[in-house]
Order: structure tokens, then C-alpha cells, then sequence
């Protein structure tokens, strides 16, 4: 079997998702939620490279999390739109639907992950559910995670772990829970409630052997340990920086990149030390309004032949999940 399934951007150490028009370097891509659009900023001084999804040029409501898709193309979750919207990663041109309108009873999709054997799961944060889609054509194909299962309420983060499981941050319950990877089913609770100050767990990420989480409500993000749960510290202390409202997070050659929903700012952080960096994208710069999603993307050649037989085919494919979907570096 030779489908060819990616055609994405790698450079050699990198979490690689896409090239930007006329860049030569990275740019990110932050989603405003409150005005609909999509920005591009140049990851190195912050300016404003273009919109790269305009309010009303597509029917995304309310863009949350962003991932690039392996074939390359920008998937962004319509919050609330319930569907998962498809974008060129060079021009930002819609693309059409992924996930249709509420395909499987999508409601309100907070975050979507792909899997090695060609599946894709999207978050139904108004459902308290997990759903199962085909990873090239977007068919629905079932409910992984039931309906508040384990005391799943309100999930937004979606993270494959180290052990190959599938960690959910529960939103409203203030927990991280732990499913199997493979068949949904719910194994235990990893980070327990309000655990090391917890408040509104988004986005989580496996980075050098910990655990680190996004706590909204708590203006802050927490590091746990990567086995256990256990709580170990403050990495990004509370509104450090002025972050106000943080969602989901990006980490590049050590910086950690963080969205400040309610000053529609981006700021930086040493993702090893929590210090604050500085100011990326000053408050409201370019019109952005309401970010919660952050997606870097770097420069680089195409393609992403990891077996390098000069094809990009199925057999690249768990090396894409790893690479832009599971544990980041």
C-alpha cells in the first residue's frame, strides 16, 4: 500500500508545521477567538506578516486549537461552528470542511490529534466526549471516549503520552485523565483536581521527562511529573509577564510561547526556568482580538520522507504522529 498521505515542511531538530509566503523564517499562527480570525506573526520580531484567515472569508466561529494535518494543510477547531475548518498553510485559502458541522455530534471541538494507524480524535467539549474520525477523509467513525467518562468534563487538550496512552485535560473538573490510546477506554486520573493549584487545565505537553500544563483560570503553568501526576512546581507563575487567560502553548529552541486570551497578547517564557522572556506580539497588535491557539511554522524544505525512499507514504506516517502530534521536544 502506497497512499501518499503528508506533504508538510521538516527541518532537521524542529517541530515542523508549514512555511509562510514570502518568509524566510518561522512565523506563528495565533487564533482569535472573539474576532474570528487567524494572524500570522513573525516569530522573531512579532510583527504582523498578514491575516491569515480573515473574519468572515470562511464559516470558522471562534477558531480554538490549530494542527497541521498530514497532508499538509492547516486544520483549525471551530468552536463554534462544531467543525474542524481546513486551511492552505501558505495562503490561509479555505479549503472547505474536515469535520463538517456537527459530523458524529460534534459540539464545540476544542482540539484534534492524529494517530499512527490513520485516525484522527477531535475533543466535543459541549458533549464530554472524544470522537473518532478517519484521518484522510474526515468520515466519522465512532465515540472513543464516552460521555464523561472517568469524570471527563468539558475537555479541551488532547496529548498522546510517552506510554502511547491518550491524556485529556477535563477543563471544568480541573483533572487530567488517562485512556487508553488504542481503544478509548478510561484507565485513571492523572493530574487530580485542583492539584498544585489546577484551575482550568487546557493545554498539556510531555517535554523532557514532565508534564507541563496550561492552567487557564490560574493565569499560570504548572509541571508535573511525567509518570506519576504528582505536582512538582510553578513553571510560569501567575499573570508573570501580564499573561492573562492562557489556552494552548507552542516550544521552540527552548522558548515557550504562550497567548494571552484576555490582553490579545503572545508572550515568551525559557520553557526550562519559566522566567519571562519579553513581549512577542504587544496587546491587540494587528487587530488580534481573543487568541487562544498558537501554531509555529517554521521555515523549511518540503516534504517529510522520514524512511528517506523518496516517497512520503503510509510508512512515514507514525513518524509524522511523533513528530507534530504526540510527546513534543
Amino acid at each position: 500500500m502506497n497512499r501518499t498521505l503528508i506533504s508538510c515542511a521538516v527541518l532537521a531538530g524542529w517541530m515542523v508545521t508549514g512555511v509562510a509566503p514570502a518568509q524566510t523564517g518561522a512565523t506563528i499562527l495565533s487564533a482569535g477567538g472573539e474576532g474570528d480570525h487567524i494572524l500570522r506573526h513573525d516569530l522573531e520580531t512579532g510583527d504582523v506578516v498578514d491575516h491569515f484567515v480573515a473574519d468572515g472569508v470562511s464559516s470558522l466561529d471562534f477558531p480554538f486549537a490549530m494542527i497541521l494535518a498530514p497532508d499538509g494543510t492547516v486544520l483549525v477547531c471551530g468552536w463554534q461552528s462544531d467543525a474542524v475548518h481546513r486551511f492552505d498553510r501558505d495562503t490561509g485559502k479555505p479549503l472547505g470542511a474536515f469535520i463538517p458541522r456537527g459530523r458524529g455530534g460534534l459540539d464545540g471541538p476544542t482540539d484534534i490529534l492524529f494517530h499512527p494507524d490513520g485516525f484522527a480524535l477531535v475533543g466535543s467539549n459541549g458533549t464530554n466526549r472524544v470522537l473518532k474520525y478517519d484521518g484522510l477523509t474526515g468520515a466519522f467513525l465512532d465515540t472513543f471516549v464516552e460521555p464523561g467518562d472517568g469524570g471527563l468534563d468539558g475537555p479541551q487538550g488532547l496529548v498522546w503520552g510517552p506510554d502511547g496512552n491518550l491524556y485529556v485535560s477535563s477543563y471544568n473538573s480541573d483533572e487530567v485523565m488517562i485512556y487508553d490510546g488504542l481503544t478509548g477506554a478510561f484507565i485513571d486520573v492523572f493530574v487530580e483536581a485542583g492539584s498544585g493549584g489546577l484551575d482550568g487545565p487546557s493545554d498539556g505537553q510531555f517535554l523532557d521527562g514532565r508534564f507541563v500544563l496550561v492552567s487557564a483560570r490560574s493565569d499560570s503553568v504548572l509541571e508535573y511529573d511525567q509518570e506519576t501526576g504528582r505536582f512538582e512546581r510553578v513553571l510560569v507563575s501567575f499573570r508573570s509577564g501580564g499573561l492573562q487567560y492562557p489556552h494552548f502553548m507552542q516550544v521552540d529552541d527552548g522558548v515557550l510561547y504562550l497567548a494571552g486570551q484576555r490582553r490579545s497578547n503572545i508572550l515568551k517564557y525559557d520553557v526550562q526556568t519559566g522566567d519571562f522572556l519579553g513581549e512577542l506580539v504587544a496587546p491587540g497588535s494587528g487587530g488580534l482580538n481573543g487568541p487562544r491557539g498558537l501554531l509555529i511554522l517554521p521555515a523549511g524544505p518540503d516534504g517529510f520522507d522520514a524512511d528517506q525512499d523518496g516517497d512520503v507514504d503510509v510508512e512515514d506516517y507514525g513518524a509524522f504522529q511523533q513528530a507534530f502530534t504526540g510527546p513534543r521536544r
